[in-house]
Protein backbone atom coordinates (compact mmCIF):
# COMPACT_ATOMS: atom_id res chain seq x y z
CA UNK A 1 0.00 0.00 0.00
CA UNK A 2 1.65 3.46 -1.13
CA UNK A 3 1.73 5.61 2.12
CA UNK A 4 0.24 8.71 2.89
CA UNK A 5 1.01 12.04 1.09
CA UNK A 6 1.17 14.38 4.02
CA UNK A 7 2.61 17.31 1.86
CA UNK A 8 4.54 16.57 -1.38
CA UNK A 9 6.14 19.65 -1.44
CA UNK A 10 8.21 19.26 1.45
CA UNK A 11 11.58 16.81 0.03
CA UNK A 12 11.76 14.02 2.61
CA UNK A 13 14.69 13.81 5.45
CA UNK A 14 14.53 9.76 5.04
CA UNK A 15 13.25 8.59 1.74
CA UNK A 16 13.02 4.44 1.49
CA UNK A 17 11.62 3.39 -1.82
CA UNK A 18 11.17 -0.27 -2.82
CA UNK A 19 12.79 -1.41 -0.18
CA UNK A 20 13.16 -5.39 -0.40
CA UNK A 21 15.20 -7.68 1.86
CA UNK A 22 14.42 -11.55 2.35
CA UNK A 23 16.38 -14.55 4.36
CA UNK A 24 16.62 -17.62 2.99
CA UNK A 25 13.17 -16.84 1.28
CA UNK A 26 11.14 -15.04 4.06
CA UNK A 27 10.29 -12.02 3.54
CA UNK A 28 11.32 -9.23 5.70
CA UNK A 29 10.71 -6.10 3.68
CA UNK A 30 8.62 -5.99 0.82
CA UNK A 31 9.01 -3.30 -1.50
CA UNK A 32 8.56 -0.76 1.03
CA UNK A 33 7.90 3.04 0.68
CA UNK A 34 8.43 5.35 3.87
CA UNK A 35 9.07 8.81 4.33
CA UNK A 36 10.42 10.62 7.38
CA UNK A 37 10.20 14.66 6.91
CA UNK A 38 12.22 17.08 8.96
CA UNK A 39 10.31 18.00 11.86
CA UNK A 40 8.45 14.95 12.16
CA UNK A 41 7.92 11.61 14.10
CA UNK A 42 7.16 8.59 11.86
CA UNK A 43 6.40 5.94 13.77
CA UNK A 44 6.65 2.08 12.46
CA UNK A 45 4.62 -0.40 14.26
CA UNK A 46 3.60 -4.21 14.01
CA UNK A 47 4.03 -7.23 15.33
CA UNK A 48 6.75 -9.52 16.30
CA UNK A 49 8.43 -10.78 12.98
CA UNK A 50 6.92 -7.51 10.80
CA UNK A 51 9.97 -6.57 9.52
CA UNK A 52 10.90 -2.89 12.06
CA UNK A 53 14.14 -3.98 12.88
CA UNK A 54 15.13 -5.43 9.48
CA UNK A 55 14.26 -1.82 8.23
CA UNK A 56 16.29 0.01 10.26
CA UNK A 57 18.87 -2.30 10.05
CA UNK A 58 18.76 -1.84 6.03
CA UNK A 59 18.59 2.73 7.00
CA UNK A 60 21.27 2.45 9.02
CA UNK A 61 23.63 0.90 7.08
CA UNK A 62 23.74 -2.58 9.39
CA UNK A 63 22.30 -4.79 6.40
CA UNK A 64 21.78 -4.15 3.23
CA UNK A 65 18.64 -3.93 1.54
CA UNK A 66 18.17 -6.72 -1.99
CA UNK A 67 16.48 -3.96 -3.93
CA UNK A 68 15.03 -0.60 -3.74
CA UNK A 69 16.64 2.50 -2.08
CA UNK A 70 17.57 4.68 1.02
CA UNK A 71 18.38 8.39 0.47
CA UNK A 72 19.17 10.86 3.03
CA UNK A 73 18.86 14.62 2.62
CA UNK A 74 18.99 13.97 -1.07
CA UNK A 75 21.83 11.82 -1.07
CA UNK A 76 21.65 8.27 -2.27
CA UNK A 77 23.08 5.88 0.97
CA UNK A 78 21.96 2.50 -0.19
CA UNK A 79 24.92 1.06 -0.68
CA UNK A 80 26.80 3.45 2.02
CA UNK A 81 28.63 1.95 4.87
CA UNK A 82 27.06 2.73 8.46
CA UNK A 83 30.13 5.34 9.50
CA UNK A 84 29.21 7.24 6.20
CA UNK A 85 25.39 7.62 7.17
CA UNK A 86 26.57 8.80 10.56
CA UNK A 87 28.48 11.71 8.84
CA UNK A 88 25.61 12.80 6.47
CA UNK A 89 23.67 13.11 9.49
CA UNK A 90 21.78 9.83 10.30
CA UNK A 91 22.14 8.34 13.87
CA UNK A 92 20.53 5.31 15.78
CA UNK A 93 18.88 3.73 19.13
CA UNK A 94 19.53 0.11 19.35
CA UNK A 95 16.89 -2.47 20.99
CA UNK A 96 19.42 -3.42 23.38
CA UNK A 97 20.90 -0.49 25.19
CA UNK A 98 24.34 -0.72 24.42
CA UNK A 99 26.62 1.63 26.75
CA UNK A 100 30.08 1.45 28.32
CA UNK A 101 29.32 0.90 31.67
CA UNK A 102 32.62 1.14 33.40
CA UNK A 103 32.87 4.41 31.82
CA UNK A 104 31.09 7.89 33.22
CA UNK A 105 28.00 9.44 31.78
CA UNK A 106 30.49 12.13 30.32
CA UNK A 107 33.15 9.62 28.91
CA UNK A 108 30.01 7.62 27.16
CA UNK A 109 28.59 10.68 25.48
CA UNK A 110 32.44 12.42 24.64
CA UNK A 111 33.34 8.95 22.50
CA UNK A 112 30.34 9.27 20.60
CA UNK A 113 31.89 12.88 19.33
CA UNK A 114 35.08 11.42 18.97
CA UNK A 115 33.79 8.19 16.63
CA UNK A 116 32.22 10.44 14.75
CA UNK A 117 34.52 13.38 14.02
CA UNK A 118 37.04 10.31 12.86
CA UNK A 119 39.20 9.50 15.80
CA UNK A 120 39.82 6.12 17.48
CA UNK A 121 38.39 5.18 20.50
CA UNK A 122 41.69 4.65 22.35
CA UNK A 123 42.00 8.28 22.99
CA UNK A 124 38.50 8.82 24.87
CA UNK A 125 40.64 9.80 27.93
CA UNK A 126 41.83 12.87 25.80
CA UNK A 127 38.48 13.19 24.16
CA UNK A 128 36.74 13.40 28.11
CA UNK A 129 39.41 16.09 29.04
CA UNK A 130 38.79 18.43 25.86
CA UNK A 131 36.32 21.51 26.22
CA UNK A 132 35.57 21.42 22.51
CA UNK A 133 34.75 17.99 22.48
CA UNK A 134 33.05 18.46 25.27
CA UNK A 135 30.92 21.12 24.52
CA UNK A 136 28.44 19.15 22.26
CA UNK A 137 28.73 16.28 24.89
CA UNK A 138 27.13 18.36 27.66
CA UNK A 139 24.17 19.61 25.47
CA UNK A 140 23.53 16.40 24.20
CA UNK A 141 23.43 14.98 28.03
CA UNK A 142 21.44 17.90 29.16
CA UNK A 143 18.89 17.54 26.68
CA UNK A 144 18.24 14.06 27.44
CA UNK A 145 17.84 14.87 31.38
CA UNK A 146 21.27 13.93 32.41
CA UNK A 147 22.69 17.62 32.66
CA UNK A 148 23.59 16.88 36.36
CA UNK A 149 24.89 13.04 35.93
CA UNK A 150 28.21 14.03 33.80
CA UNK A 151 30.60 12.07 36.32
CA UNK A 152 28.48 9.41 37.83
CA UNK A 153 29.62 5.91 36.60
CA UNK A 154 26.97 4.42 33.66
CA UNK A 155 26.71 0.79 35.21
CA UNK A 156 25.37 2.42 38.39
CA UNK A 157 22.38 3.88 36.80
CA UNK A 158 18.63 2.70 36.66
CA UNK A 159 17.55 1.35 33.24
CA UNK A 160 15.49 4.44 32.13
CA UNK A 161 18.82 6.63 32.73
CA UNK A 162 20.49 4.08 30.22
CA UNK A 163 17.76 4.67 27.59
CA UNK A 164 18.33 8.93 28.04
CA UNK A 165 22.17 8.39 27.71
CA UNK A 166 21.85 5.98 24.67
CA UNK A 167 20.04 9.02 23.07
CA UNK A 168 22.34 11.26 24.40
CA UNK A 169 25.33 9.57 22.44
CA UNK A 170 22.77 9.70 19.78
CA UNK A 171 22.73 13.56 19.66
CA UNK A 172 26.37 13.79 20.21
CA UNK A 173 26.98 13.08 16.74
CA UNK A 174 25.04 16.14 15.93
CA UNK A 175 22.35 14.01 13.46
CA UNK A 176 19.86 15.69 11.44
CA UNK A 177 17.66 12.24 11.49
CA UNK A 178 17.26 10.03 14.49
CA UNK A 179 16.41 6.13 14.00
CA UNK A 180 14.97 5.19 17.79
CA UNK A 181 14.76 1.22 18.15
CA UNK A 182 12.24 0.76 20.69
CA UNK A 183 13.57 3.22 23.25
CA UNK A 184 10.85 2.78 25.62
CA UNK A 185 11.37 -0.90 26.28
CA UNK A 186 11.87 -2.45 29.45
CA UNK A 187 10.58 0.41 31.05
CA UNK A 188 8.03 1.31 33.88
CA UNK A 189 5.58 3.75 33.59
CA UNK A 190 7.00 6.76 34.60
CA UNK A 191 10.34 5.80 32.87
CA UNK A 192 7.92 5.53 29.69
CA UNK A 193 6.10 9.25 30.66
CA UNK A 194 9.63 10.90 30.91
CA UNK A 195 11.01 9.34 27.62
CA UNK A 196 7.84 10.47 25.99
CA UNK A 197 8.70 14.56 26.82
CA UNK A 198 12.25 13.69 25.99
CA UNK A 199 11.22 12.56 22.09
CA UNK A 200 8.57 14.87 21.69
CA UNK A 201 11.09 17.71 22.67
CA UNK A 202 13.66 16.69 20.19
CA UNK A 203 11.05 16.92 17.41
CA UNK A 204 11.92 20.30 16.46
CA UNK A 205 15.39 19.62 15.43
CA UNK A 206 15.57 16.40 14.09
CA UNK A 207 13.68 14.24 11.91
CA UNK A 208 12.20 10.70 13.48
CA UNK A 209 11.92 7.35 12.67
CA UNK A 210 10.60 5.36 16.13
CA UNK A 211 10.28 1.98 16.44
CA UNK A 212 8.39 1.28 19.10
CA UNK A 213 5.62 -1.66 21.31
CA UNK A 214 4.21 0.51 23.64
CA UNK A 215 1.46 2.12 21.74
CA UNK A 216 0.53 4.87 24.65
CA UNK A 217 3.82 6.17 24.02
CA UNK A 218 3.40 5.98 19.55
CA UNK A 219 0.42 7.70 19.49
CA UNK A 220 1.13 10.57 21.88
CA UNK A 221 4.14 11.30 20.03
CA UNK A 222 4.13 10.16 16.10
CA UNK A 223 2.70 12.45 13.31
CA UNK A 224 2.41 9.83 11.10
CA UNK A 225 2.47 5.65 11.78
CA UNK A 226 3.22 3.01 9.18
CA UNK A 227 1.89 -0.85 9.99
CA UNK A 228 3.84 -3.58 8.84
CA UNK A 229 2.71 -6.99 8.53
CA UNK A 230 5.00 -9.54 7.25
CA UNK A 231 7.33 -6.61 5.83
CA UNK A 232 4.77 -4.79 3.97
CA UNK A 233 2.92 -1.30 4.61
CA UNK A 234 -0.99 -2.18 5.11
CA UNK A 235 -1.38 1.04 6.17
CA UNK A 236 0.29 4.29 6.94
CA UNK A 237 -1.17 7.83 8.09
CA UNK A 238 -2.09 10.18 10.72
CA UNK A 239 -2.58 8.49 14.18
CA UNK A 240 -6.52 9.11 14.07
CA UNK A 241 -6.79 7.66 10.56
CA UNK A 242 -4.59 4.78 12.14
CA UNK A 243 -6.98 4.31 15.22
CA UNK A 244 -10.05 3.54 13.53
CA UNK A 245 -8.22 1.71 10.72
CA UNK A 246 -10.01 -2.08 10.29
CA UNK A 247 -7.34 -3.96 8.70
CA UNK A 248 -5.17 -2.65 11.42
CA UNK A 249 -7.12 -3.80 14.21
CA UNK A 250 -7.74 -7.30 12.74
CA UNK A 251 -3.52 -7.51 11.75
CA UNK A 252 -1.96 -5.67 14.93
CA UNK A 253 -4.65 -4.23 17.37
CA UNK A 254 -6.25 -7.14 18.20
CA UNK A 255 -9.22 -7.16 21.28
CA UNK A 256 -7.96 -4.05 22.62
CA UNK A 257 -10.09 -1.55 20.03
CA UNK A 258 -9.76 1.58 18.47
CA UNK A 259 -11.03 3.16 21.91
CA UNK A 260 -8.28 1.50 24.29
CA UNK A 261 -5.03 2.63 22.07
CA UNK A 262 -2.66 5.54 22.65
CA UNK A 263 -4.80 7.21 25.66
CA UNK A 264 -2.08 7.09 28.50
CA UNK A 265 0.41 9.86 27.42
CA UNK A 266 -2.42 12.03 25.58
Amino acid sequence: MPETQIDSKIEPLIAVRGLCKSFDGIIATDHLDLTVRRGEIHAVIGPNGAGKTTLINQISGILRADAGTISLAGHDITAMAPHGRSRLGLARSFQITSIFSDFSVLENVALCVQAQRGHSYRFWRPAAAESARNAGALEARERVGLAQRGGDNAGHMSHGEHRQLEIAMALATNPSALLLDEPMAGMGRQESIRMVEIIRALRADHGILLIEHDMDAVFALADRITVLVHGRAIASGPPDEIRTDREVERAYLGDAGPDQIGRAHV
